[in-house]
């Protein structure tokens, strides 16, 4: 296997690359996952196979824990069968307003339950009932679509909910968020409702049920 030795002046840094595994004169590389056992690197985002070539791992190094709670995360969102999400926060605007004012939003609550990653579908139970809704699976996320129910075609919301496989910090929930854009009646003074284009956006975390 070819070997590339770079000599930087001033620092006297020696880099030895061997197919994916490096040994530095001085200093740990930041982004190295372990250290092999003869000596050298390894960058691997995962942990099998890491150092299969230079005799196994000797010591895993702090950035394996991050590597490796990514992994549990998307592991733990695409196993999943049931979701529930809370949304604290956010904003809607009303589009028709032409200063775009955003205004405080009530937020939101929902769980998605019978996820099926085969036929790219899932269940929404929401505040005002349950709904079919259509999924999408990334390798860093679901992205659940809600369209709006029959008889509701000209007001219904439409519905994106996108739950990302990362943890919040010293947790084990997910973070998320969700959108939705519909035909709101709005009145003003007393006066006959009119329908207006309305976008929300809200944030927050789900977690697995």
């Amino acid at each position: 296997m070819k070997e590339l030795r770079i000599v930087l002046v001033g620092s006297v840094a020696l880099l030895l690359l061997f197919g994916g595994e490096a040994l530095f004169s001085q200093g740990v590389p930041q982004s190295a996952t372990a250290v092999c056992r003869d000596g050298t690197y390894s960058f691997n985002s995962h942990r099998k196979n890491t150092c299969a070539r230079h005799g196994g791992v000797s010591s895993w190094l702090p950035f394996a824990d991050t590597l490796r709670l990514q992994e549990d995360a998307a592991n733990l969102l695409h196993s999943a069968r049931t979701l529930r999400c809370e949304f604290p926060s956010g904003a809607l605007v009303d589009l028709s307003d032409s200063t775009l004012q955003r205004h405080e939003g009530d937020g939101s609550e929902a769980t998605f339950d019978a996820i099926d990653r085969v036929h790219a579908r899932a269940r929404l139970i929401g505040n005002i009932g349950t709904n079919d809704v259509r999924l999408i699976v990334q390798d860093g996320s679901l992205t659940f679509i809600e369209l709006p129910l029959a008889g509701r075609g000209e007001t219904g919301m439409v519905n994106v909910t996108v739950v990302f496989a990362q943890f919040r910090p010293d947790t084990r929930e997910f973070f998320a968020v969700d959108s939705r854009h519909t035909l709101v009646p709005l009145s003003h003074n007393r006066q006959p409702a009119r329908v207006r284009p309305v976008a929300e956006q809200y944030y927050g975390v789900c977690r697995v049920l």
